[in-house]
């Protein structure tokens, strides 16, 4: 104002002031189990110290492992406790803690570590056991039965089989000991083969090899077609074919081409997809055109 009255409004200025101080929350201490502890239950929780010397609240993130630089396993919870589910035995863990008050400021822990008890004294389980076909063609399905056999213990048992044709089936299981699983195979090449499978527990105890199963693989049989004409013994039948018996059969041969004639019992397997009849009884009376291989 001057002394004639007049006067100016000058601007309107503003402040803040400074920030309210923070400090991190406290370095997490007191590890349970302690830093560099043995024999440590396989069932144990893990706990700590934590806080915050401005009375934050604060949460933690959880590092958890058997590595020096182990995983986060769960983040922001406001527990000082972990509950890492069942350890294995005579194992080294590490972890740590990370701490967090709600103005976004952090403390690292430092690196602890403790190692599990040893384990219960465990004997492997008993070689399995392989029932199955003795023989059978190439690239024939083919099923056989993995008697699992008892555990000293008890154990789930995992099963190796080795095929003997440069095959291995990896680990399968876990199975009950005293089960029996079915496992189906092809083999692509002829020869005799030696299955045999092993058994290990959940412990990693091995067992030796079994004894093996011995099957022999043949080529399948070649098919021809023919004309038949005679008499022949039913001897059994399967979803595909007829396996028959010659009485006194006529046999033209269609592809290659030849006559044959047959009173000896000679044994034939026709395919059931046929044109002509086979008569019910025994001997039957057979006529058609059949895809047939000589048995001998």
């Amino acid at each position: 104002w001057d002394d004639q009255g007049a006067h100016t409004q000058g601007p309107i200025w503003s402040f803040t002031t400074e920030q309210e101080p923070n400090d991190p929350p406290y370095t997490p201490s007191n590890p349970n189990p302690s830093n560099g502890a043995t024999n440590i239950n396989i069932d144990a929780d893990l706990s700590w110290t934590g806080g915050d010397p401005d009375g934050d609240p604060v949460t933690y993130d959880v590092y958890f492992g058997t590595t020096t630089s182990p995983s986060k396993v769960i983040s922001n919870q406001s527990a000082t406790t972990y509950d890492p589910g069942t350890m294995a035995y005579e194992n080294t863990y590490y972890w740590k803690i990370v701490a967090w008050d709600d103005h976004d400021h952090h403390t690292i822990g430092p690196l602890w570590s403790f190692t599990t008890e040893e384990g219960p004294q465990n004997e492997p389980p008993q070689p399995p056991t392989i029932t199955g076909p003795t023989e059978g063609t190439v690239d024939e399905e083919l099923t056989f039965t993995i008697n699992i056999a008892e555990d000293p213990e008890n154990d789930d048992v995992y099963i190796l089989i080795d095929w003997d044709d440069g095959t291995t089936q990896e680990w399968l299981g876990p199975y009950n000991p005293g089960q029996a699983i079915q496992i189906t195979y092809v083999f692509d090449h002829a020869g005799t083969y030696n299955i045999r499978a092993k058994a290990k527990d959940i412990y990693y105890q091995e067992s030796d090899w079994g004894n093996p199963h011995t099957i022999t693989i043949t080529e399948p049989p070649t098919f021809h077609s023919a004309l038949l004409l005679g008499t022949v013994q039913i001897v059994t039948e399967t979803t595909d074919h007829i396996e028959i018996t010659a009485e006194n059969l006529l046999y033209v041969g269609l592809d290659p081409l030849n006559i044959l004639f047959f009173q000896s019992g000679d044994s034939f397997l026709a395919d059931k997809d046929y044109l002509g009849i086979i008569t019910e009884g025994s001997p039957a009376f057979i006529l058609g055109i059949f895809d047939v291989t000589y048995l001998g």
